[in-house]
């Protein structure tokens, strides 16, 4: 091949390598993804906040439809006033029979008698304890929330620690009144002489018109 044809075939390539590099340099990059916004201030998420023991438990409470199903719930809470969480379990029952106890649901419940409750108080925990007799004392008493009435009753020489829900009418110290509860066990304390007094404790509803009401 003469010189002057190298030069032409030399000439085309370099002329086709620069069509190809303007054509390279006009195409366009693809652009690169946007970023997703970002807004400032929400709230970011965070894992479920865990639902203590105690929370878990009163809802459950309130769940629960019948003195039985509460009881069981409640059962290893209870023991001797002074011995742990007998207190506690019963504050949580009385939160429970205010808001679900009603004079129907303790007619179902087993009875039991004083007697039997002071003998063996683990054993009748949970039965119905109906009595009547004249209230030794009574008072409010809204440390757990709900307003509640403890005191005492005297029923044929035996004392009978209550702790009512619902409707206490015109009942005062001195009054002659019935009293239906659940037995949580045996509260001792001592009298104003000095002796150790061993009294079945109960929460439950006095016998009133309006408690018997739905």
């Amino acid at each position: 091949m003469s010189r002057n044809a190298w030069f032409v075939v030399l000439g085309s390539l370099f002329a086709a390598l620069v069509l190809v590099a303007a054509w390279v340099i006009r195409t366009p990059s693809p652009a690169p993804p946007a970023p997703e916004p970002q807004v400032y201030g929400a709230p970011s998420a965070s894992p479920e906040p865990e639902v203590s023991q105690g929370d878990r438990l009163m809802a459950d409470l309130m769940a629960a439809t019948s003195p039985s199903a509460a009881f069981a719930l409640l059962r290893h809470g209870f023991s001797e006033v002074g011995q742990g969480n007998h207190v506690n379990a019963v504050a949580l029952l009385a939160t429970w029979a205010d808001k679900r106890l009603r004079w129907d649901d303790l007619e179902r419940v087993p009875g039991t008698t004083v007697g039997k409750a002071q003998k063996d108080p683990d054993a009748e925990r949970g039965k119905r304890l109906c009595v009547a007799g004249a209230i030794v004392e009574i008072h409010a008493d809204r440390s757990i929330g709900p307003t509640l009435y403890q005191g005492g009753m005297m029923v044929a020489g035996d004392v009978v620690r209550f702790i009512a829900v619902r409707s206490t009418g015109d009942l005062v110290a001195q009054s002659a009144a019935r009293f239906c509860g659940l037995v949580t066990g045996r509260e001792s304390y001592q009298n104003t002489r000095g002796n150790t007094v061993h009294a079945t404790q109960a929460v439950g509803i006095f016998d009133l018109p309006e408690n018997r009401k739905p």
